[in-house]
C-alpha cells in the first residue's frame, strides 16, 4: 500500500492523485467532445481526436507536477514524448471503443465517451507511473 515510485510519491496516493488530475483533464475532453459532437455534429471519432489531445496536454501538467511530483525541468522534453508516446496507445483503444460503442452498439455520443476513457484509465495510470514519470 505504501510502495515509492522513483519520485517518491506512495501508490495510494499517486493513485488518488491521479484519479483527481484525470479529473479535471477528463472534463475538459468531456466539455470539448461535447461541444464538437452534440451541439455543433462533428462525427464522435473526429471529435475524440480533438478533444482527446486538449484533455491530454491538461494530464501532462497536472500528472508531472503534482500526481508524480517530477518537477525537474531537465527530463520535461523527455516525458513529454513519453507522455505522447503513451498517449498514443490510450489514444488507439480510446478511438476502438467508442467506434465500437458508438457504430456496432449504437450508444450515444456521450455514453460512448465515457464508457472508453473508463476502459483505459488503468492502463494510463501504469504506464505514466513505471514509464512516462518514472
Amino acid at each position: 500500500m505504501h510502495e515509492r515510485g522513483a519520485r517518491g510519491v506512495p501508490l495510494f496516493t499517486a493513485g488518488r492523485r491521479y484519479l483527481t488530475a484525470g479529473l479535471l483533464s477528463g472534463a475538459t475532453d468531456l466539455a470539448i467532445y461535447s461541444l464538437l459532437a452534440k451541439w455543433l455534429g462533428v462525427h464522435p471519432l473526429l471529435a475524440n481526436i480533438v478533444s482527446r489531445c486538449a484533455g491530454g496536454f491538461v494530464s501532462f501538467v497536472a500528472n508531472k507536477h503534482w500526481t508524480f511530483e517530477n518537477k525537474g525541468e531537465a527530463e520535461t522534453h523527455i516525458q513529454f514524448v513519453r507522455f505522447w508516446c503513451v498517449f498514443a496507445v490510450s489514444f488507439m483503444l480510446s478511438e476502438l471503443l467508442v467506434g465500437l460503442f458508438h457504430s456496432v452498439l449504437g450508444w450515444e455520443a456521450i455514453v460512448t465517451k465515457v464508457a472508453a476513457e473508463s476502459a483505459v484509465v488503468a492502463f494510463n495510470f501504469m504506464s505514466h507511473r513505471h514509464f512516462t514519470f518514472r
